[in-house]
């Protein structure tokens, strides 16, 4: 075989075998493995979310006590079997209602929730699992924390305290990082946590879950100023039926630029990303 042949077939297995990895790169790239999911389930006025990818899974607040449940059975058929991250954005019933059962039920690993205790039913039923499985959570103080689980950044940004903050002014706001995307859940965020997070949010959000329920937003100048800043395309309400349908709300995400939103009184919802893109779709309600 002369030179000039043996050089030509080399450079043609060389660029099968690049051709061949491009192919299998572009296949994991896209792998539904790969992508990131994000089911936010409808527990009513509460908020109850799961975020996999590349085999882990976190979950921001546990919807009440009476839908664990619901919850736990919908993570079997998702085959989810453990929790690699738990995040409690505070501690009202309709945010950790369903962390004591969830515990006592799946193998939980790291938990986050924010600096203080409540003397209610659904928060010492909490405690009690955390007792019960010899778990001590990361309580957050004050400076954002971050950490990776599988491909997805996480930013954990607590309040700052001062006198006389109720429940909802607690609330940890969670930033999610995948590809080129970013996504921000408010938990029950007040103006005043709203006012605190823009000092330090940044620009552009692709998704937003919006902070309490969507309730006392349309009148609210530091949620405005989020929505200028941070101009998300995508946005989800966890809401009820059995509270008025904030229509104004609606319109005004409209104005400032959102392309879709979702509510959770319409059935639970989905999102996917492959780090460039985003879809959401939501399954309806019975009888919707």
């Amino acid at each position: 075989m002369n030179k000039t042949l043996k050089t030509t077939l080399m450079l043609f297995v060389i660029s099968l075998f690049l051709a061949a990895a491009a192919r299998t790169f572009a296949f994991e790239t896209l792998s539904p493995d790969a992508q990131l999911q994000i089911t936010i389930f409808n527990v009513g006025k509460g908020d109850c979310i799961l975020l996999r990818q590349g085999g882990k899974a976190m979950m921001i607040d546990t919807g009440y006590i009476e839908t664990a449940p619901m919850v736990l059975s919908k993570l079997k058929d998702m085959g989810v079997i453990s929790i690699d991250c738990l995040l409690l954005s505070h501690y009202d019933k309709d945010h950790v209602g369903g962390a004591g059962q969830i515990i006592t039920e799946l193998p939980v690993g790291e938990i986050y929730g924010p600096n203080y205790t409540k003397d209610k039913k659904a928060y010492r039923k909490y405690v009690e699992a955390l007792k019960d499985k010899n778990i001590a959570p990361h309580i957050l103080t004050e400076g954002a924390v971050k950490f990776h689980i599988g491909g997805i950044g996480v930013a954990l940004y607590p309040s700052i305290m001062s006198e006389g903050m109720v429940s909802n002014d607690y609330s940890v706001i969670c930033v999610v990082t995948f590809g080129e995307k970013r996504f921000v859940f408010m938990g029950d965020a007040t103006d005043k946590r709203m006012t605190d997070f823009l000092r330090v949010c940044g620009p552009k959000y692709d998704f937003m879950k919006l902070p309490h329920h969507g309730m006392f937003l349309r009148n609210s100048a530091p949620f405005k100023e989020l929505l200028k800043t941070t101009n998300p395309e995508y946005c989800v309400i966890t809401d009820s039926p059995e509270y008025k349908d904030n229509k104004g709300l609606l319109l005004m995400l409209d104005v400032y630029g959102t392309k879709k939103t979702c509510q959770t009184r319409h059935g639970e919802i989905s999102l996917t990303s492959d780090g460039q893109t985003i879809t959401m779709e939501q399954t309806p309600a019975n009888g919707q």
